[in-house]
């Protein structure tokens, strides 16, 4: 089966694909640290139906630096401190 590409922001994209940040949602990266909100994200790879290896890529927006792309694995809710 071909590859698909598929945006966040698509119609029906959180619904059938494995997303897991949603625009506006904070993400930290763990390898440099830095922390962001969703933009957008890319999926390429076979439709989850028929399986197969896929990648991610969100976009994130990096405060004062601008738009940053990551690997899904590199991404994480930022810790957040609880008095």
């Amino acid at each position: 089966m071909d590859d698909v590409t598929i945006h966040l922001t698509d119609e029906n994209a959180i619904a059938n694909y494995p997303f897991l940040f949603k625009v506006g949602d904070r993400v930290r990266s763990r390898t440099d640290g830095r922390e962001g909100a969703v933009e957008n994200a890319t999926f390429v790879g076979p439709p989850p139906s028929a399986g197969g290896a896929f990648q991610i890529t969100y976009e994130v927006r990096v405060d004062d630096i601008g738009v940053m792309r990551y690997a899904m694995a590199d991404l994480e809710k930022p810790k957040t401190n609880s008095a």
